[in-house]
């Protein structure tokens, strides 16, 4: 039977964002080392996310939607499993329409 298994993850980012005017970019850089202590299997992960955000409007109806683009990389390591898993690529484009919703002014 599946049920709740021991787990220890060690998870190392670093990110940088910039505005320029209407523009921001925006890179992370992630590895994450996950270890199930129960089933005595491993994985490594390693990515980076990509993302540039525009921000066109001035009216006041529009000012907290953002336009984006996004490119984001994963790599799987996988370790220590009984039945051999192949190391795995994901890589994911998106395109879309943000908004900045102001639930709270200060």
């Amino acid at each position: 039977t599946k049920g709740v298994a021991y787990v220890k993850d060690n998870v190392t980012t670093a990110s940088i964002k910039y505005k320029f005017n209407k523009i921001t970019p925006y890179v992370k850089v992630m590895y994450n080392y996950r270890n199930d202590l129960d089933n005595a299997v491993s994985y490594g992960l390693k990515g980076i996310s990509t993302a540039v955000e525009y921000n066109p409007f001035n009216e006041a109806a529009f000012k907290n939607l953002r336009l984006f683009a996004a490119y984001n990389y994963l790599n799987y390591d996988y370790k220590n499993y009984t039945v051999a898993k192949s190391d795995r690529n994901e890589h994911q484009i998106a395109l879309g329409v943000r908004w900045m919703v102001p639930l709270f002014k200060l």
